[in-house]
């Protein structure tokens, strides 16, 4: 989190802190977005000539020599103890293609990109004609200055980068921070590279972002005077305004990108304000619920995500179709969602989450078709106030949005937006909303029905335990 600003606007402090905003904001806006869960930072444009430029022995020298005393300072800064020295390695333009296609294969295997792009458009995320491997590898190949890689234990930064510059050794603090938290915490253990819960990688990933934002941010208040960042400042102003493939970003991305750096940092304000910095890291956070309201997290009894199961509809899908792609939302999706498709009220609507789950099914071992699909989504809520305000939210994007021009029609309490070629249901049962957008009515209204038949029997089997038998699984 960024410290309020100091009220005296001529204290040598407010010019501090107002500088390292505008560092700060340039790099949280790019540091990274879904598919590629941990990576970097930004940089100022350079000439092609700069790109190709490859360290002197003396210059790589002097960056090992910046990189041992920034690692020095972060580990005094975080507490953490460097267990071995971080090792650095430059990064040139072709070697920086290979680890960003490498690390999207993983987070976004080229058999799932259809899926995936599929449920986006069908959720008006992604246009039509917009692709999203190519949006994504255009804004890090724009963006990306340097990353951690818990894999090789490895901080990369790529050759271009002016390590001379404050940003730079901001920059630096930043990613060593993340070493310190793999050599203490061991980051492999964690769920950032999960592809069926974006909610719990987010999650994960804005207590690792937000600590290391907040150590960037002590850094330079301790260690960089405002004097040398405002040198700085032409350049940061040419980067921030020349960010052509963030501007041009779907929306989603802009605000996941964002999310775990500048919500992260709250997160871990509160964490430190409570003495409880380390349990943070010694008991991650497991949705991006807990980020968003920490009460939630630090409270007695935390208020855990339910899982929400998908085996009904498993056994539904026609014969010879299955999964293509599953995932969970989690508060802050389902909130940059509704944000997304015009929804004024989105924060509130969002709020009260307790777990969803979705999917995509079709014919296996073939890429998703508008004949012949269904996309199921069913959310749980802790209320069914909370329930009946997001299936309001939602039939606003559904009518407005997603089926505009569609057959309207409401009967019990179901709502159906017909279309030429697909049909729409979205229905709320107690703290249960489930929605349904498939090629074919009868297949739609089966999965529909499998949500309520599975909500029935659940509703069975809580009405024979009795009370003080612990906590209904919602697992069926």
């Amino acid at each position: 989190m960024i410290e309020p600003l100091a009220r005296d606007l001529t204290s040598p402090g407010y010019v501090a802190k107002a500088l390292y905003l505008a560092v700060a904001l340039a790099a949280a806006a790019t540091f990274a977005c879904a598919p590629l869960k941990r990576a970097a930072v930004t940089h100022p444009p350079e000439s092609p000539k700069a790109m190709m430029t490859v360290p002197s022995p003396e210059s790589a020298r002097a960056i090992e020599a910046l990189v041992n005393k920034v690692e020095t300072r972060v580990a005094a800064l975080r507490g953490l103890p460097s267990k071995s020295p971080v090792q650095y390695k430059p990064l040139g333009p072709d070697e920086l293609r290979r680890v960003l296609n490498k690390a999207m294969d993983e987070q976004l295997p080229p058999e799932m990109l259809p899926s995936v792009e599929f449920v986006l458009r069908r959720l008006g995320l992604l246009g039509r004609e917009q692709d999203l491997r190519k949006i994504l590898m255009g804004l890090y190949s724009e963006q990306v200055a340097g990353l951690y890689d818990e894999e090789t234990a490895r901080l990369f930064v790529v050759t271009s980068f002016n390590l001379k510059t404050a940003l730079a050794e901001l920059v630096l603090a930043h990613e060593i921070c993340h070493a310190l938290q793999d050599q203490n915490y061991n980051l492999s253990k964690w769920p950032l590279k999960k592809k069926d819960n974006d909610d719990e990688a987010y999650a994960a990933l804005s207590a690792l972002e937000g600590d290391a934002m907040l150590v960037m941010n002590e850094y330079a208040v301790r260690y960089v005077s405002p004097g040398r960042m405002l040198l700085d400042l032409p350049s940061m102003i040419y980067m921030m305004a020349g960010q052509q493939n963030l501007n041009s970003a779907p929306y989603f991305l802009q605000q996941e990108m964002i999310f775990p750096y500048a919500q992260g940092g709250n997160f871990l304000a509160t964490a430190i304000a409570r003495d409880k910095r380390e349990e943070v890291f010694q008991r991650r956070p497991r949705s991006t619920e807990q980020i968003l309201h920490p009460d939630k997290y630090f409270a007695e009894t935390p208020d855990e995500p339910l899982a929400v199961s998908l085996k009904p509809f498993d056994k539904t899908a026609p014969w010879r179709w299955g999964r293509l792609c599953a995932n969970t939302m989690g508060e802050m999706g389902i909130r940059i969602f509704l944000e997304a498709n015009g929804v004024p009220n989105a924060r509130k609507a969002a709020e009260g989450w307790g777990g969803d789950s979705y999917a995509l099914y079709a014919p296996k071992r073939s890429e998703p078709r508008k004949d012949a699909y269904a996309f199921v989504w069913k959310t749980r809520w802790d209320t069914e106030t909370d329930a009946a305000e997001f299936a309001q939210a939602m039939e606003r994007v559904v009518t407005e949005r997603l089926f505009e021009g569609a057959t309207i029609t409401k009967d019990e309490a179901i709502l159906c937006c017909k279309a030429n070629d697909a049909i729409a249901l979205l229905a709320q049962n107690k703290k249960d909303v489930i929605y349904v957008d498939a090629a074919s009515d009868d297949l739609a209204r089966q999965m529909l029905a499998a949500a309520e038949k599975q909500q029935a029997a659940g509703s069975r089997r809580r009405e024979g335990r009795s009370e003080g038998q612990g906590v209904i699984s919602n697992e069926q």
